[in-house]
């Protein structure tokens, strides 16, 4: 998930609220790949899901599930990315991409609280993976030390289908408000230390396995966070052949103390990586100057 400070104009979506394309968001995949400083990422086809917004609107996401997702690369070298998410090959049905737009406290905000708070969950996307499985988001939880700048998230999962079927996860990280001073200081992730990543039913039992937890706090007071994960089984070598996906929103049921008056607040979206580039994705070299196709349904 790449996230990244964006004007109002730069997000387009239907009259549904759904989210069709993003213009000029710096992007990479989830395992660090294709990183672009500028892209404009464009969903075609497919059926909008999971759609969610805050009663602050500070937070809005969704899914769309089948189509395809197209990644133009607006600066040098210009080229173009498209992943397909329907289903082919010995996928059990269509994938899913995720996609959220947040709007963030003003900079430098959540760096003037203290103390602690504690967000209960108020939504989230189902858990999904790369080769059309599906399950349920059975808890999670959320609590921010802003004395210490850092978050404490856990979440626990269930696949219903797929390769995971049956299988439960438990995930858990404690990371760092603005990491390295990244460009949304209201954010949040893990670092070099992967989240603890197990799983307590099913198959799965015994298995070494991996993934990625980061968010954004939202909101001018941040009482609302957002929270992005991925799992998938660590790989011997190369990319992993399956990911899990999902969003969850918070809220504190009481907004962090703070000691300066809110300024202005920023959009910023996050793009839901797409599964592993190595299904049914094609890249393919574009002239200067060529356009991207239209748009077409919901995800």
């Amino acid at each position: 998930i790449q996230s990244s400070s964006l004007a109002a104009s730069a997000i387009n979506l239907y009259g549904s609220g759904n989210l069709y394309s993003v213009l000029g968001t710096s992007y990479q995949q989830i395992n660090g790949s294709n990183q672009i400083a500028s892209a404009n990422v464009i969903w075609n086809g497919g059926s909008p899901m999971d759609y969610f917004q805050s009663a602050d609107q500070s937070i809005t996401f969704g899914r769309w599930q089948g189509g395809a997702v197209t990644v133009i690369n607006t600066s040098s070298p210009y080229n173009q990315l498209t992943f397909n998410l329907n289903q082919s090959g010995s996928m059990i049905g269509p994938t899913s991409s995720l996609w959220t737009y947040i709007i963030a406290p003003p900079s430098g905000y959540v760096q003037t609280l203290s103390g602690t708070s504690n967000y209960s969950k108020v939504g989230n996307t189902t858990p999904f993976d790369s080769v059309g499985g599906a399950g349920v988001l059975n808890s999670a939880t959320l609590a921010a030390n802003f004395t210490n700048q850092t978050v404490s998230a856990g979440l626990q999962l269930t696949m219903n289908t797929g390769p995971y079927a049956s299988d439960v996860f438990n995930v858990s990280a404690t990371m760092p408000i603005n990491p390295l001073q990244s460009t949304n200081p209201s954010g949040f992730k893990v670092g070099s230390t992967p989240p603890a990543v197990s799983c307590s039913v099913g198959p799965c039992i015994g298995g070494a396995f991996t993934g990625d937890m980061r968010g954004t706090f939202a909101g001018s007071n941040a009482a609302s966070a957002v929270l992005g994960y991925g799992i998938w089984a660590t790989p011997s070598s190369g990319p992993p052949a399956d990911i899990i996906n999902g969003y969850v929103a918070f809220s504190a049921a009481t907004p962090p103390k703070a000691f300066l008056t809110p300024r202005s607040s920023r959009t910023v979206v996050m793009p839901g990586p797409p599964p592993p580039r190595r299904r049914g994705a094609r890249r393919r070299r574009s002239r200067p100057g060529s356009r991207a196709g239209s748009r077409a349904a919901p995800r």
